[in-house]
């Protein structure tokens, strides 16, 4: 039986392996996933990212130059170092692939050791960081022709480059039946930890619509944002009706009762809007790395974006008043559906190749 090893580590990331590890199974291979918190790292993310934006987006520019990127090489590639290693000689994988840049500096000096074949999966679509680029990889894993022209003008061969498509688990794409009660119309916001506070000063924009509405309101794990959730729905549940959850493992089952998704632009959430067959509503992104996710949104018609009160609140208005604005959008989620439901076996069918 042929063996696969995943690395990852939390957010997005994570929901990459699962659809992978998902993905292989179906197909028969023996699977594990390795997790590791990179805590120093992400916490430092977390805290730019998500509180000093416009510091994030700084660092995301220069840290793309040739100079910062030796700078970093030596520390990242002692990163997890001993713990991939041991890893790796008690999982002894065919195929070993990385969702995580960070993992691919010490995975790279393995590959010869231990003797696996090596794919790096891109955990952005549009607005790629050439440090996640990996030219000691077997192949880097893209979304689409955009993503691959980029890896070539880095310089990386055109064989090392295949396009897949977005990964998403396959519970999403089974959550795309129609919903019971059609005369409702469903909003999901998947909010967590980033973008909280634009969350929670939009809310009341999503109140009094012409439509009998019901709200779903999942605030991940930040408890700040399930407090104001709570407050809120206290506030207003005699007018519109409300559910309001904490961090959840089955978040597709809410997918399909909704009509309409609202979250920050996260390439996992986005395509698993895609996969459910729902429109999705950007209200925020994280600069620099995200702004590829925008464009994706509305290059392809896969639903708006609004990141600021004035607009968010006309194609509100829209959605409700003009039944065709809301349904232009379907037809191309549906092909982007199709495109990335291919992903899967397309991994697989590469991995089998390399392999062999």
């Amino acid at each position: 039986m042929k063996k696969v090893l995943i690395f990852t580590t939390a957010m997005g990331h994570q929901s990459l392996a699962q659809a992978g590890k998902q993905a292989f199974e179906q197909a028969g291979w023996q699977t594990k996933i390795y997790f590791s918190n990179f805590r120093p790292e992400l916490r430092l993310y977390n805290f730019l990212a998500g509180v000093l934006p416009f510091v994030w987006r700084w660092w995301f520019t220069i840290s793309q130059k040739p100079l910062m990127l030796k700078f970093f090489r030596p520390y990242l590639g002692l990163r997890k170092k001993a713990a991939l290693e041991k890893a790796i000689k008690n999982f002894q994988p065919d195929l070993v692939i990385s969702t995580y840049f960070i993992y691919n500096f010490a995975l790279a000096r393995f590959k010869k050791k231990f003797g696996f074949k090596f794919f790096n999966l891109l955990a952005d679509p549009r607005t790629i960081h050439p440090s996640t680029i990996c030219s000691q990889a077997d192949l880097n894993l893209v979304y689409d022709q955009q993503a691959a022209w980029f890896l070539k003008n880095f310089g990386l061969p055109e064989k090392k480059i295949k396009i897949i498509g977005w990964l998403t688990k396959k519970d999403f794409y089974q959550a795309s039946y129609q919903k019971k009660n059609s005369a409702e119309f469903v909003i999901l916001f998947c909010g967590g930890s980033w973008g909280r506070l634009h969350l929670l000063k939009i809310l009341p924009l999503f109140l009094n619509l012409p439509l009998k509405t019901r709200l779903i309101l999942v605030a991940g794990k930040s408890r700040l944002l399930y407090f104001g959730y709570q407050l809120f729905k206290i506030a207003v549940e005699k007018k519109t009706k409300i559910e309001v959850y904490r961090f959840l493992n089955d978040l597709e089952r809410f997918f399909c009762q909704s009509d309409l998704i609202v979250g920050k632009a996260g390439p996992n959430l986005l395509f698993e809007s895609v996969a459910a067959g729902r429109p999705f509503l950007a209200i925020s992104h994280i600069p620099g790395q995200e702004d590829g996710n925008l464009a994706i949104i509305e290059e392809k018609k896969l639903g708006w974006v609004a990141e600021s009160r004035e607009k968010l609140k006309k194609i509100l208005i829209k959605i409700f008043q003009d039944p065709s604005f809301y349904r232009s959008v379907l037809k191309r989620i549906k092909k982007e559906r199709r495109k990335n439901q291919k992903a899967a076996k397309k991994l697989v069918n590469l991995a089998s190749l390399a392999v062999e």
